[in-house]
């Protein structure tokens, strides 16, 4: 694994497949992809084409904190097309490291949601 890096800087990316082969999900049912993520149908089509499943472990949910009246916050789900540049975000993710031969690792950076806690640099900037 190398980082990625950003202006310069290190960066961890994070990201989710948006299929799994039928051999790889023991037995759990798919779920529809998301119209946010696929609105012309065209990854769904390809998936059925290739014999591909969309499961829950593939999806990726998307909040933004409505109630900033205390530090806790409500949130509601909202579209992946709400973040923003320049948005405060909060990401749930995780590592799954597995050992390969000769002392070597391969690591898995798996992205469960993100959580919009604040416009107010964005909205400063514009």
């Amino acid at each position: 694994w190398k980082p990625s890096t950003y202006r310069d800087e290190v960066a961890l990316q994070f990201s989710n497949k948006f299929f799994t082969l039928p051999q790889y999900t023991q037995g759990e049912a798919p779920i529809p992809l998301h119209k946010d993520i696929d609105p012309k149908g065209i990854l769904t089509s390809v998936a059925q084409k290739n014999d591909l499943l969309h499961l829950p472990d593939n999806s990726v949910s998307y909040y933004m904190k409505q109630d900033s009246s205390n530090s806790k916050g409500t949130f509601q789900l909202c579209h992946p097309q709400t973040i923003q540049n320049g948005f405060m975000v909060e990401a749930q993710v995780s590592f799954l490291v597995f050992p390969l031969k000769d002392k070597r690792y391969k690591m898995i950076r798996r992205l469960y949601s993100i959580f919009i806690l604040s416009t107010a640099v964005e909205t400063v900037c514009h």
